[in-house]
């Protein structure tokens, strides 16, 4: 029982709001009581996300129920009812946003403004061709702007660029995913895909994105970093670009040769793709330590 309303709220997907801790090690400014601050923020704001996930799968139920994968889901399979479903999604709803009120009332606005975004996606802008991924990277900057407020740092241009340049590439490949997999026929999604999508089109919009966060990241480095960094931390970045790099030659192999629509997924799955994800982390968090 709890295991189906762990999957119902998604609750491995909260590793996408890790996105919120990128502002406190991105100019060497960490400090114990930011961190924490932040840890409240993460665990409250992914309550607000895990009830946007759950609106979701409410308005997809028909769709997920033709869907090879996400038939399995708890609604899809009937295994929770769309009763119980919503009293989870208030409940979640309504603790993450008293959470957050009482920390800070910008990250709250950033947070009102996620779930309008997401709502107006879920309702408006799904099969909408190009909103549909603009939509959903602009949620990842959000995220950075979330955790930006909650520590009350400025954050530059170029990093920002890289959120979105990196979240766009993303959603893109699960696009092209969805369309090129042979075992997804009855959905509407694949539908709305086949009908305002080519695979090139996809292609080129996931890999000039992945070029494009590179390039800024980039930039970033070289103006923002090396500026007033020690030699030590710039090594540390220049090492996460490679992470960087690899981790994106890998998730842009899957993508073309397999199924890559669950990113999450992928990664646990995929040892090579989670070592280069970790080794991007890992060297970027040294760099907060020894900024």
């Amino acid at each position: 029982m709890v295991k189906n309303y762990v999957k119902l709220l998604r609750i491995e997907q909260w590793l996408k709001n890790f996105v919120i801790f990128i502002p406190l090690f991105a100019y060497g400014e960490m400090n114990i009581n930011d961190l924490l601050n932040l840890i409240l923020v993460f665990v409250f704001f992914s309550f607000v996300v895990s009830s946007t996930y759950v609106l979701n799968d409410i308005l997809d139920l028909e769709s997920d129920s033709n869907h090879p994968i996400k038939n399995k889901r708890p609604l899809a399979s009937g295994k929770i009812s769309i009763k119980k479903a919503k009293f989870v999604l208030i409940i979640f709803f309504v603790i993450g946003k008293i959470g957050l009120f009482n920390l800070n009332s910008t990250v709250l606005l950033y947070s009102f403004i996620y779930v309008f975004a997401t709502t107006s996606y879920s309702f408006l802008f799904k099969y909408k061709k190009y909103l549909d991924i603009l939509i959903v990277s602009f949620l990842f900057v959000v995220r950075l702007l979330i955790g930006s407020s909650a520590v009350t740092i400025d954050l530059s241009i170029p990093l920002f660029l890289f959120v979105f340049f990196t979240s766009l590439g993303i959603i893109a490949a699960k696009k092209y995913s969805i369309l090129n997999n042979k075992e997804i026929v009855n959905t509407r999604i694949k539908k709305f895909l086949k009908e305002n999508y080519e695979l090139s089109e996809l292609e080129f919009i996931f890999k000039s994105s992945f070029l494009l966060a590179s390039v800024t990241y980039t930039i970033w480095l070289i103006i923002i970093k090396t500026l007033y960094l020690n030699n030590f931390s710039s090594i540390y970045l220049v090492c996460s670009l490679v992470s960087y790099v690899f981790f994106i030659f890998i998730f842009t192999t899957n993508t073309i040769n397999k199924n890559s629509e669950d990113i999450i997924h992928l990664l646990i799955n995929n040892k090579y793709m989670s070592l280069s994800l970790i080794l991007f982390g890992g060297f970027f968090l040294l760099s907060g330590f020894f900024g």
